[in-house]
């Protein structure tokens, strides 16, 4: 769940609402009623990114609340969840394949659609390491943007640390670089 707990993510939920309205809401049920009363009226595309909480879902976006022709959006890692909450429609994003988590990485990294010749062994580790999830690579790819190749190499042995534990947060991998990197400085 995202840092502040569920009840920042209403009140950023109802500041998207209101257009930049600072509502304050102080517990999760006046947060819900807040939501579900905006929500009746509009006509809305909600985008609910990375959910890994039913208590999510049932806090932010029941589907009696929204306003006819609008939409929801709800990514997540749990299918699980999705089939609980009975989302009707789900899509399941495919791995790319190795040319073409190259290229989605190489976009990232370096603007085009393949790595300068010297990054070319960097890449081909990051694409193994990431598993053809194009999020992984484009979160990756974005953070190692104009990075020289040693601040590559401290990522990858990180990376390389990590073997063995499952694929759940690069976020982490990447903060954990950063230290790592500060540290070397």
């Amino acid at each position: 769940m995202q840092h502040g707990g569920l009840t920042q993510l209403q009140n950023t939920l109802l500041s998207e609402i209101n257009r930049g309205s600072k509502s304050k809401v102080v517990n999760t049920h006046q947060g819900k009623s807040l939501i579900e009363n905006l929500l009746r009226r509009k006509k809305i595309l909600l985008i609910l990114d990375d959910v890994d909480e039913l208590e999510q879902l049932n806090n932010l976006a029941e589907v009696e609340w929204i306003g006819e022709g609008s939409r929801v959006i709800i990514t997540t890692k749990d299918r699980g969840l999705l089939e609980s909450y009975g989302v009707k429609f789900i899509y399941k994003v495919r791995k790319l394949n190795d040319d073409e988590a190259l290229e989605l990485l190489s976009l990232n990294a370096f603007g085009r659609n393949e790595p300068p010749d010297n990054y070319f062994e960097l890449v081909q580790r990051v694409v193994a390491y990431a598993q053809g999830r194009p999020s992984a690579l484009n979160c990756i790819g974005s953070h190692l943007r104009k990075k020289s190749i040693n601040r590559w190499q401290v990522i990858l042995d990180i990376c390389d640390s990590c073997k063995g534990e499952p694929y759940n947060d690069i976020q982490t991998v990447l903060q954990k670089s950063r230290d790592d990197w500060d540290d070397v400085m």
